[in-house]
């Protein structure tokens, strides 16, 4: 069985950046050594330069990281310090240590006591991830252009190419090999169950806002009231992903930093919830009161009756099928 050393040397070579092999390997390593030098983990490298062997995302990023820190070495005489409690730069840990979030997903899991034994995962990953991505984009490519050398043009015209791949695809399947593991918990994405789990890194959440104060304002922030609360609308992600893209880099370094600045802290557990497929309930019942309305009866706000069928129905419905809400 090859080494973790001989698995991420092969994927060097054999990336699309170049056509010739070798070449291809030596672009990887240009790339790879401008992101370790950014606080860039392991998985997120693999992810910028295409990588769509998910069993390399399977292995710890610890070990992969030491292997193309070794690479480097080897190839390059570049010598990285490592540091097992580094945070990356690009998914401020989210995909990095997604591991680390499959005990609070398994113990929600088990509270939820749900009688399944898979589930379709749905993820909401930090925002910052969006932009932190867009700038080390940015900045490896500016650093490329600093030094080239003759496979440079060839290389950047081709990476420019490639979209990062989302770093969901990997914290779900991570996550998904860690959940079978602990609770025999199978992610399927036909399961009549949706689990969706939510990273938060707050110190990087509004990070975007420069995004505001721009000469020309590519984002519209505003706070609203909806139903009594107050609420920030206009930062959605497909907002933030268009703006990104009209995005002057220039006018963009006197805002905010390019590459993105390092975090100590990493991204955290928000929650977990769960949300089952609607059930059809079908019968026929016999009405012998005209005390009981249809449906329960509301006029100006003041309900007219005390009793209603639907509201009989909707209680035993709601405690034995653990419903969120039912319509009658």
């Amino acid at each position: 069985m090859a080494t973790v050393v001989e698995q991420v040397q092969g994927f060097f070579h054999n990336c699309r950046l170049n056509s010739d092999r070798d070449l291809a390997f030596q672009s990887a390593l240009d790339l790879v050594e401008i992101l370790i030098s950014s606080f860039c983990c392991s998985r997120c490298c693999f992810r910028y330069l295409g990588c769509s062997d998910f069993s390399l995302y399977l292995i710890d990023e610890a070990e992969t990281h030491s292997a193309i820190c070794s690479i480097l070495e080897a190839e390059r005489q570049k010598t990285f310090e490592f540091d097992d409690k580094r945070t990356c730069s690009a998914c401020v840990g989210s995909v990095q240590f997604a591991e680390s979030f499959a005990d609070p997903v398994a113990a929600r899991i088990r509270e939820e006591d749900y009688q399944v034994d898979s589930s379709a995962l749905f993820c909401t990953l930090p925002i910052s991830v969006l932009h932190r991505d867009h700038f080390l984009k940015l900045h490896a490519v500016n650093t490329l252009l600093a030094d080239p050398k003759e496979y440079t043009a060839d290389l950047i015209r081709l990476w420019k190419e490639m979209i990062p791949r989302d770093p969901k695809d990997f914290f779900r399947y991570v996550l998904a090999s860690k959940l079978k593991e602990k609770v025999n918990f199978v992610l399927d994405a036909d399961s009549p169950l949706r689990m969706t789990v939510v990273i938060a890194h707050e110190p990087s959440s509004k990070e975007h806002m420069f995004l505001t104060q721009l000469k020309r304002p590519l984002l519209n922030v505003r706070t609203i009231r909806h139903k009594k609360m107050r609420m920030t609308v206009g930062d959605s992600r497909p907002n933030i992903a268009e703006a990104l893209k009209k995005l002057d880099n220039d006018e963009a370094k006197l805002l905010t930093a390019i590459p993105p600045v390092l975090t100590t802290e990493r991204a955290t557990f928000e929650s977990a919830t769960f949300l089952n497929s609607p059930s059809y309930i079908g019968g026929r019942y016999l009405k012998f009161s005209r005390e009981y309305s249809q449906t329960t009866w509301i006029v100006r706000g003041q309900k007219l009756t005390e009793n209603s069928v639907s509201e009989v129905f909707s209680d035993i419905i709601k405690r034995y099928h653990r419903a969120d809400d039912t319509k009658f």
